[in-house]
């Protein structure tokens, strides 16, 4: 069985698509985008939302998280719970 703990939703929109939260829920490591005000770091603390999207950059990301979350493949992590969104 393999087990992932970073995620990569292939989409770049206003709306970040279920999959998105549920995998940042699931305790992944979740890279998505931030639209118009949309901001899901603020919902979940495992979701990271770069400044920049050029291929450079997010390829230089997606290899630091893999890196941050590589000691972690096959733990148990808790489910992680959503906060509020201030204000």
């Amino acid at each position: 069985m393999l087990l992932f703990k970073f995620a990569r939703p292939a989409l770049i929109s206003p709306h970040p698509s279920y999959p998105t939260l549920e995998m940042a829920e699931a305790g992944l490591a979740t890279i998505t985008n931030v639209f118009a005000g949309k901001d899901l770091r603020r919902r979940f603390e495992n979701i990271i939302s770069p400044a920049r999207l050029d291929p450079a950059s997010l390829a230089d990301l997606i290899e630091d998280t893999v890196e941050r979350m590589e000691p972690y493949v096959g733990a148990i992590v808790p489910r992680q719970r959503h906060s509020a969104p201030a204000g």
